[in-house]
C-alpha cells in the first residue's frame, strides 16, 4: 500500500467524517425547527381556546343580565328593577373593561374580519339594547311613566332575541377558528410537521418520520 493510497484513505475518511457531522447537524436543526413550529401552533391554539371560553362567558351573562333586565320591566315591580339594573351595571363593569382586550386578541388570533363583526354587529346591537333598557328602568324608577312603554318592551324584546341569534352565530366561527387549528395541528397524512406526542407516534411509521425529517420549514412556517 503506497503513501498516496493511505493518504487519500485518510482524506476520504475526514471528508466522510464531516459530512455525516453536518448531515446529522442538519437534520437536528430541522427537526429543532419543526418542534418550535409545533409548539408555536400548541400556544396559538391554547389561546384560542381560552379566547372562546371568554367570549363564552361575556356574552352568555351580558345576553342574560339583559334579558333579566326586561323582564323585571315588564314586571314593574320597583325592587326587581333595581337588583336587574344592579347585576346589569355589574357586568356591563366586566365587559367594558376586557372589550378592548378581546377585539385585539380576536384580530391578532383569528381575524381583522371577525374582531370588527365583534365590535361592529355583535356588540354595537348589545349596547344599544342595552342603553334602551336603562333609559326605561330610570324612568320607572324616577316616577315617569309615559305611553307606549309595553310597546317598546315588546319592540327590545324582539331586537334582544334577533340578536341572541347573532351572538351564537359569532361564537359558533370563533368555535369553528378552534376547530381548524386543532385540525391542522393534529393532521399527520399530509405530510407537514412531525408527531407531537406518544400518541400520535403510534398513529404514523417509520417511513412517515424519515419524511418529515425532509420537509421545507418555510412550507410549515406558511401554515402558522
Amino acid at each position: 500500500m503506497t503513501a498516496t493510497t493511505i493518504l487519500g484513505g485518510l482524506i476520504a475518511t475526514v471528508v466522510g467524517a464531516l459530512f455525516v457531522q453536518h448531515l446529522i447537524y442538519a437534520l437536528q436543526h430541522r427537526n429543532w425547527l419543526r418542534q418550535l413550529h409545533i409548539s408555536q401552533q400548541n400556544r396559538r391554539m391554547d389561546e384560542l381556546k381560552a379566547l372562546f371560553v371568554e367570549f363564552d362567558e361575556m356574552l352568555s351573562k351580558r345576553v342574560y343580565r339583559t334579558r333579566r333586565l326586561l323582564y323585571a320591566l315588564r314586571r314593574r315591580n320597583a325592587d326587581q328593577i333595581r337588583t336587574a339594573l344592579s347585576d346589569y351595571d355589574q357586568v356591563l363593569f366586566l365587559w367594558n373593561d376586557k372589550r378592548n382586550s378581546l377585539f385585539i386578541r380576536l384580530m391578532r388570533v383569528v381575524s381583522l374580519d371577525l374582531a370588527n363583526e365583534f365590535e361592529f354587529v355583535v356588540t354595537w346591537e348589545l349596547v344599544g339594547t342595552g342603553l334602551a333598557l336603562e333609559r326605561l328602568a330610570r324612568e320607572q324608577l324616577g316616577g315617569k311613566v309615559r305611553g307606549g312603554f309595553y310597546d317598546d318592551l315588546t319592540a327590545l324584546e324582539e331586537r334582544l332575541d334577533v340578536h341572541s341569534r347573532v351572538v351564537y352565530e359569532f361564537l359558533r366561527e370563533v368555535y369553528v377558528s378552534l376547530q381548524n387549528e386543532q385540525e391542522k395541528t393534529l393532521t399527520t397524512d399530509l405530510y407537514e410537521r412531525i408527531p407531537a406526542s406518544e400518541d400520535e407516534l403510534e398513529t404514523v411509521s417509520t417511513w412517515f418520520l424519515l419524511r418529515t425529517l425532509f420537509i421545507p420549514v418555510s412550507k410549515a412556517r406558511q401554515k402558522v
